[in-house]
């Protein structure tokens, strides 16, 4: 992969994303949360994922976000339902159509 990384010296980066903890009262105050932001190429926001400092992130659920809107960007009417992975079946965006996809995955 290959990607800029930057270093968010003055917080004004995570205070613009709203990650910044700027509460006195916890014991991380000034940190920034854990944070993931999947940004597309045309700069939209597609997902945000936020965690306090307890719980880390996944990369794996993040490259799997990834690759989803990879594919439903390429393949028009297609959806990743919840827990999709790269060669599983994917859901029509279709209201009609999607009822296959709930028959079959469910047994409806």
């Amino acid at each position: 992969m290959n990607f800029p990384l930057v270093a968010d010296i003055t917080k004004e980066i995570s205070r613009s994303y709203g990650v910044l903890t700027e509460d006195k009262s916890v014991g991380y105050f000034g940190a920034p949360l854990r944070a993931v932001f999947v940004i597309d190429p045309s700069g939209m926001i597609r997902s945000v994922t936020v965690n306090d400092e307890q719980v880390g992130r996944s990369i794996d659920e993040v490259l799997r976000v990834v690759e989803g809107f990879q594919y439903s960007e390429t393949h028009a009417g297609e959806g990743c339902p919840a827990n999709w992975r790269p060669g599983k079946r994917t859901i029509k965006t279709d209201h009609e159509l999607k009822k296959e996809y709930f028959a079959e995955a469910f047994g409806l």
